[in-house]
């Protein structure tokens, strides 16, 4: 075997390996650049959402169609709601007494959505399809990005 083509080998396989380099201890790496690219369209729909200002009103501890919605927006898209507050806890007590907030906005019944720009709360939930449609999203929230 020759002893210069290994040593080369050697030589420039170190140097792209010191190219990619560890971040210093206690330093986060740098964010990766395609990851709002490759957005789900769940949480897309659920950005939409904070943008709009429509607030989801539900009882994931009880109620099986609010623990629907959340299964169908993903927990990264469930997420984006907790993290701007648009989502609203109205009992953890099964259904015993709502919260005063989802009293004052008057649901009636969970899940239910509201904004200041619509008529009313939307109430109930069987898929995302026809909340986008009845909250006037502009896409499909399981197939697509409006953006």
């Amino acid at each position: 075997m020759n002893v210069k083509a290994t040593l080369t080998s050697l030589v420039l396989a170190s140097s792209l390996y010191a190219g990619c380099s560890s971040p210093e201890p206690g330093q986060n790496p740098a964010p990766l650049e395609y990851a709002s690219i490759h957005q789900s369209p769940q949480v897309a729909f659920a950005e939409w959402m904070v943008a709009n200002d429509v607030k989801y009103f539900g009882s994931p501890a009880w109620c099986p169609p609010c623990q629907k919605l959340e299964y169908d927006l993903t927990p990264d898209g469930f997420a984006v709601l907790e993290r701007n507050r648009n989502f609203v806890e109205c009992s953890n007590n099964f259904g015993e007494s709502l919260s005063q907030q989802c009293t004052d906005a008057g649901v009636k019944v969970v899940p239910s959505f509201g904004a200041p720009w619509l008529e009313g709360l939307v109430g109930g939930y069987l898929n995302l399809e026809i909340l986008a449609r009845d909250l006037g999203y502009p896409g499909n929230p399981q197939s697509d990005n409006p953006n």
